[in-house]
């Protein structure tokens, strides 16, 4: 899944100067695992030797009742999310072909 990534003034070296950048990740250690991967050197910044987001650091996702999420929470989030959408596509579908089909049969009497 592709992210935006806001790069805060001081680790914009490490980015050539970009504001953000769109990284890749289903999770935020994916997502920080590509930061470093497409920008060396970042991820020491951001992150503790031990890989927890250093205490200053930020982390924002799509809203901010979410940043309370873990990894697998956010994960099964994204699935709920994405099966809502499926559901309401298919419903939009169904009342598009019905509506079709009353204008049809509405044009087939006259």
């Amino acid at each position: 899944m592709a992210v935006q990534v806001r790069i805060p003034t001081p680790l914009r070296k490490f980015t050539g100067g970009q504001e953000s950048v769109e990284v890749e990740g289903a999770s935020v250690g994916a997502v920080l695992e590509d930061l470093e991967r497409r920008h060396p050197g970042i991820r020491e910044r951001i992150c503790e030797n031990n890989g927890a987001v250093r205490r200053f650091v930020n982390v924002y996702r799509q809203h901010d009742s979410l940043r309370a999420l873990s990894d697998e929470e956010y994960a099964r989030f994204i699935h709920y999310m994405e099966s809502s959408c499926n559901l309401v596509l298919d419903v939009m579908q169904k009342e598009k072909a019905a509506s079709a089909a009353t204008h049809k049969a509405g044009k087939v009497k006259s």
